[in-house]
């Protein structure tokens, strides 16, 4: 674990909150894609898409054969652990999936959230069982102490002045780059946006707990959103096509050749 201040502080809040806290601290890697909004409409609209293709994502780029020494019991064991960490700041942002989720919200949802440590005004760290309400009753939050609270926040997708999409597993650069690409195709285009909000219109939060459970038992033989989880994961590629220029379409091959076998990094290294 890195040897940090911040990190001791978690760990110890994590370990005391989930069945899996120690392990997220010390035995997970992740592929996190940032993307960048323009506005506060483009900002959610991306949040909820993003929220909404997490468990596809999850699967499409589980890279974990094994779990503690031994084979994994499941696909997408990374969101297992992230599952059974702290459901107070993980999984997917309350109310997110809503069309009238607003970044009041969002805040909302940050200040009653246990804060774990603060920085007083003097920058020394203090560790809390306060939430941030609490922490920042009678002062104002500065832009520092704002990224701060957002950084102690790991759902499938969070804002900071750019969108983290968080759910993939750490993969090799080739395959790192294809997903990159997929994330690009997928939400840098107006086209492609309206194609996912027309594809995932109906989502709401249960459904996409529902889905990371089926996905994680059956793989890309679950039925997730009404529809199989194979057609959804083709769907996505086909719609990330269709904006890419050439080259950079080229660059999907390893993770789509994958999708077309319908295995994972994880299944292939069970094999090996």
């Amino acid at each position: 674990m890195i040897p940090k201040a911040r990190y001791r502080y978690m760990d110890e809040h994590f370990s005391a909150i989930g069945r899996y806290g120690r392990c997220m601290m010390r035995g997970s890697a992740a592929t996190q894609v940032s993307i960048d909004y323009y506005s506060v409409e483009d900002c959610l609209r991306k949040l909820r898409l993003a929220s909404a293709l997490a468990p596809l994502f999850a699967l499409m780029c589980d890279n974990s054969p094994k779990f503690e020494g031994e084979p994994s019991p499941h696909h997408m064991m990374r969101t297992q652990i992230w599952r059974e960490c702290d459901p107070a700041r993980c999984g997917t942002i309350p109310g997110v999936l809503d069309r009238d989720f607003s970044l009041e919200a969002y805040a909302e949802y940050v200040l009653r959230t246990p804060a774990i440590f603060y920085y007083d005004e003097n920058g020394i760290e203090h560790a809390t069982k306060k939430t941030f309400g609490e922490v920042y009753a009678n002062r104002v939050m500065t832009h520092d102490d704002v990224e701060h609270a957002l950084s102690l926040f790991f759902n499938d997708a969070r804002c900071k002045t750019y969108i983290e999409i968080r759910p993939a597993d750490a993969m090799p650069m080739t395959f790192v780059a294809a997903y990159a690409t997929l994330v690009k195709g997928l939400f840098y285009y107006d086209g492609s946006l309206d194609a996912l909000d027309e594809l995932f219109a109906d989502v709401g939060i249960n459904a996409v707990e529902q889905a990371k459970t089926d996905l994680m038992r059956d793989g890309y033989d679950a039925v997730v959103y009404g529809a199989p989880a194979a057609e959804l994961a083709d769907k996505l590629f086909a719609i990330a096509r269709s904006s890419l220029r050439q080259g950079e379409a080229m660059l999907l091959r390893p993770l789509a050749q994958l999708v077309t076998m319908r295995k994972t990094l994880a299944m292939m290294g069970k094999k090996s």
